[in-house]
């Protein structure tokens, strides 16, 4: 909060201020900024006469201007197939605003809150970009303020399946699969005939088509799709 400075042999009287609005210390002169209402004020130090000095008055104009504010919304996780719809907002002495990011990613509209980023191949590559919400700089004493949050870009399972295969009069069913080095997944096999086990890795299956697999990680619901085709051979061995 602040407080007045007095010239060299001047002394501190009683403060106050016109009009009303603004917190001040009768004392000492410190002003309460939190109480204190936006506006220009008149503040007044009044020194009672004594030992024969008259008494004296001097007076400065104090304006307290409306602090611009930002907010970029909290920090989030997304997979790297996703844009991020931000949710910023600001407020205040504030009239625009713009994004940045530390990464070189893209956003939508650069200058609406409501803007979208979508993380470039190096932002995925890291794994985590900061992006900032900057205001304009408005009149008076309050100058710009930004705010950030931090984005935490997640990859997708790595999905290897199996070859493509076929059906046959001596093998009606067949086991297909798919592969994957992470450790916490589902599975969520679709198509024309599986049997058993559509919810793993190896399901059976005894129909041609295109079976595909949705793999999706545990931890944060990333997830990874893929197929694989099934022929049918009809001819009977001899």
């Amino acid at each position: 909060d602040p407080s007045p400075t007095l010239a060299v042999g001047a002394l501190s009287g009683v403060y106050s201020s016109f009009p009303l609005g603004l917190s001040i210390n009768p004392v000492n002169g410190t002003i309460n900024l939190v109480l204190s209402t936006i506006g220009t004020y008149t503040v007044y130090n009044t020194v009672a006469a004594s030992g024969g000095c008259a008494a004296a008055l001097d007076s400065t104009v104090v304006t307290i201007d409306l602090p611009p504010l930002a907010f970029a919304g909290t920090d989030t996780v997304i997979c790297s197939y996703n844009l991020l719809s931000l949710s910023g907002s600001i407020g205040g002495s504030a009239s625009s605003l713009l994004w940045t990011t530390s990464g070189n990613g893209t956003f939508s509209n650069p200058t609406s809150a409501n803007s979208n980023y979508n993380p470039s191949a190096n932002d995925i590559l890291n794994g985590i970009v900061t992006l900032t919400i900057t205001t304009d700089d408005p009149s008076g004493a309050c100058n710009s303020v930004s705010d950030s949050l931090s984005l935490l870009i997640n990859l997708p399972p790595d999905l290897t399946m199996g070859p493509d295969t076929i059906l046959n009069c001596l093998n009606p069913s067949i086991t297909i699969s798919c592969l994957t080095t992470f450790p916490t997944v589902t599975y969520n096999w679709s198509g024309p005939g599986i049997v058993s086990s559509g919810n793993t890795a190896n399901p059976v299956v005894n129909t041609s088509g295109t079976y595909t697999v949705t793999l999706t990680n545990v931890g944060d619901g990333c997830y990874s799709v893929d197929s694989l085709f099934v022929g049918v051979n009809s001819n009977i061995p001899n």
